[in-house]
């Protein structure tokens, strides 16, 4: 197929992404133009796990339908994403594990963008790199700060094992 043909096949396929997801009108356009390139549309059905917690990152994902639960390992939801919202970022972009389970909670729509092809379009876009991982230490911090909010609500019932679990983990 003819470049010139692909592209308009692109923008005709993904470019009204650009209107329902705030992420991408802070970026560069031609960053965003190559980024559009790389999404997939990708769907979960309801409680399908879309990645583990402390797995490697491969891919960050932006929720065109339904909304997807961020899980501690005592199973209680620290954050919640919804239509528009962007997560998986903060790994992929400081090169970490997955700070938890991420749950479809509905039927899910998503579009993912897989981190290798990322890092190959950021080398052309340093200052988009350099936003991107300011951005996704903010999100960190705050992110870090609910989920150890979260896992001090352990039931009472449940706190020896999660003492024992966690101090296993450590070794």
């Amino acid at each position: 197929m003819p470049s010139a043909l692909k592209e308009e096949l692109i923008y005709h396929q993904y470019g009204n992404l650009l209107n329902k997801f705030d992420y991408f009108r802070v970026l560069n356009n031609d960053f965003v133009w190559g980024l559009l390139k790389l999404i997939s549309k990708i769907t979960y059905d309801k409680f399908d796990n879309i990645y583990e917690d402390d797995s490697f990152a491969q891919s960050m994902f932006l929720i065109n339908k339904g909304y997807v639960k961020l899980y501690t390992d005592n199973d209680f939801a620290f954050a919640v994403y919804r239509f528009g919202n962007l997560f998986g970022d903060i790994e992929i972009m400081l090169n970490i594990r997955r700070n938890g389970t991420a749950k479809s909670m509905e039927f899910c729509q998503i579009y993912q963008i897989k981190k290798d092809a990322l890092d190959e379009l950021l080398v052309d876009y340093p200052d988009t790199r350099k936003f991107l991982t300011k951005e996704a230490i903010r999100k960190n911090h705050k992110l870090t700060k609910y989920r150890k909010e979260i896992m001090l609500k352990i039931p009472f019932f449940g706190r020896k094992y999660q003492k024992e679990k966690s101090e296993r983990r450590l070794e």
